[in-house]
């Protein structure tokens, strides 16, 4: 820990939001009990969902839990889902230097907070993207695939992530536009566009247990798609530079299968060309998927149900997006680019 702390100081405000999850809750805190670190020096603030319960679980784990622990609701939010509200409101109730973001599924090992203390005191490093541990599974599954493309540094995941909150407070922090995804993004670019940065801390770890399936997930992100324009239009330079892409190839191909089929109705020869685009695309794009992996039959028609139809969800919500946020028509074809 930095030499130039002294004891009375609050040095990190761990921000946890959760919605009807006390089990959860429960590990997080005790994981953060165990910290190799000063606790003293340490808030944890929990943003919960009015009546979920969390404030009794607290209560209960009172004498078990040293380190101090805040509850505070977002004001006005009865539904509890907005997430990114739910973390600006731990940010603006925090006292800390730094802000520390965890997700309430996350486990933080027991060097999280040391490690990450030895990045306080450079004054060029804003943030600290922690490292996600994925733990191995004797079965993989497509979600636990998945989640490896996710934790990858550079995502500045929201789930384990830290920020100065000097530098923090000069942004808009996690942004009431991106209410349900892509808040992560935007609050790290912000932060980049100050030209200040974040580093990835290696060791400051934390493990993200593997879920169970939700192929209806694929649609939710599909949907998101409308706010990519938004942050286009917020980070121009960054999403340029990182090379961000709406569509993906097999995107195209199954868009261009839908055409091809579309236009049987006219010309009926375009419906064979159409279901043998949109058969040999489906059959290599689920062998990708599914290749080494565990599922259920269930798991594998929904997940297929929902990535044949992502692509138009993808492609109109663009559009969508790309009008509300005045994107020239030069523009909009950059987004829309594979």
């Amino acid at each position: 820990m930095p030499s130039d702390h002294t004891s009375h100081e609050l040095i990190v405000s761990v921000v946890i939001p959760t919605h009807f999850r006390e089990d959860l809750v429960e590990r997080i805190l005790l994981a953060l009990n165990r910290q190799d670190f000063d606790m003293s020096l340490v808030e944890i603030i929990i943003v919960p969902t009015p009546n979920d319960g969390t404030k009794a679980l607290v209560d209960q784990l009172q004498s078990e839990i040293t380190c101090k622990v805040i509850l505070s609701q977002v004001p006005g939010d009865e539904s509890g889902r907005d997430v990114s509200a739910k973390r600006q409101h731990g940010a603006q109730v925090a006292q800390g230097t730094w802000l520390a973001f965890l997700d309430n599924d996350m486990v933080p090992e027991p060097h999280w907070l040391k490690e990450a203390s030895l990045f306080f005191d450079q004054e060029e490093v804003a943030g600290i993207e922690g490292k996600t541990l994925i733990p191995a599974v004797d079965k993989p599954t497509l979600t636990y695939k998945g989640l490896q493309r996710v934790v990858e540094p550079g995502g500045y995941q929201s789930c384990n992530i830290f920020y100065r909150k000097t530098d923090f407070d000069q942004t808009d922090g996690f942004s009431s536009e991106f209410p349900w995804y892509l808040e992560d993004t935007d609050t790290a670019w912000s932060i980049l566009d100050l030209g200040k940065e974040i580093i990835f801390g290696q060791k400051v770890e934390a493990t993200h247990p593997v879920p169970p399936a939700a192929p209806w997930r694929l649609l939710h992100e599909a949907k998101g798609a409308i706010l990519k324009p938004k942050l286009y239009k917020r980070h121009t330079k960054l999403y340029r530079e990182k090379k961000m892409r709406i569509l993906r190839k097999s995107h195209y191909a199954y868009l261009l299968s839908y055409l091809l089929l579309l236009l049987s109705i006219v010309c009926s020869s375009f419906l064979i060309v159409g279901l043998g685009l949109f058969t040999c695309v489906a059959l290599l794009h689920a062998f990708k998927m599914f290749y080494k992996t565990h599922f259920s039959f269930k798991e594998l028609v929904h997940t297929l149900f929902y990535t044949w139809i992502s692509p138009m969800v993808i492609f109109f919500q663009t559009l969508r997006g790309a009008a509300i946020e005045g994107c020239s028509l030069k523009e909009t074809f950059f987004l829309l680019k594979p």
